[in-house]
């Protein structure tokens, strides 16, 4: 099973680097520029909150990195954003099919991080929903991802996040791929919980041990993204349109 979803992520996987190559040039360029930005679509944290993010540009969302710190109890935060996509493209079967995608840079770490969500068509893969998690860091980083264990839900940057019921799988380095569950019961908690709540946490084991949580707001962009894709997976199939060439994409 792995091997063979391994082989169909590669394309994919590579198209993901690169459109976000320019994405993360323009964070890590401008990390310095707050004055001209403005604040992100995300609930804005209260006032005299010491988590609180100082500015970001305006349409993007909330996000933040905690770091384990031997030297503070309470940890590390790294501040950074979030960019809400939807992600149409034909099937194997030539039909349109949708993705809700996010793309998470954290500055200070030179880190950017895609997160997508598909309905998933393979009949093989017992999974109602697919989320994949690319990160992508600099080559001299120590940050190494060595494991995520799958995804929380949660209804503010600071709750405690709910996991959604799924099997988390690594699929190559830096690459990993939750497949959330299919029995009915626990199918309809994580569509609610995913509709509903604001906040997601992705837990991370860096290859040395060490602990993080990479946590992303909808803010409004996100909601409206999932609220479109979520409508597009209830209504009926439509096909692909045909490229100006005439050719299905």
């Amino acid at each position: 099973m792995i091997p063979q979803t391994q082989t169909q992520s590669r394309p994919r996987r590579r198209a993901v680097l690169i459109g976000l190559g320019a994405f993360a040039a323009g964070m890590f360029g401008s990390r310095n520029a707050h004055a001209a930005s403005m604040q992100p679509d995300g609930a804005a944290p209260k006032t005299g909150d010491a988590h609180r993010d100082a500015v970001a540009p305006a349409g993007l969302s909330r996000a933040a990195l905690y770091e384990e710190d031997p030297a503070d109890a309470n940890g590390k935060r790294y501040g950074g954003v979030a960019q809400w996509t939807r992600d149409t493209h034909a099937d194997a079967a030539h039909m349109l099919e949708t993705a809700i995608r996010a793309s998470i840079a954290i500055p200070e770490h030179e880190l950017v991080v895609t997160w997508t969500m598909r309905r998933n068509q393979d009949k093989t893969l017992p999974a109602s929903h697919t989320i994949e998690m690319v990160f992508k860091l600099p080559p001299n980083s120590p940050y190494g991802i060595g494991n995520v264990p799958g995804v929380l839900m949660k209804t503010s940057e600071r709750a405690r996040g709910a996991p959604l019921k799924g099997n988390a799988v690594r699929v190559i380095a830096g690459y990993f791929l939750v497949g959330l569950s299919v029995v009915d019961a626990e199918r309809e908690a994580n569509m609610a919980m995913l509709k509903e709540r604001e906040w997601i946490d992705v837990p991370i084991v860096y290859d040395s041990g060490r602990r993080a949580i990479l946590a992303f707001a909808k803010g409004a962009s996100g909601r409206r993204v999932f609220a479109e894709v979520f409508a597009a997976w209830d209504g009926p199939p439509r096909p692909a349109p045909p490229d100006e060439r005439g050719v299905i994409k």
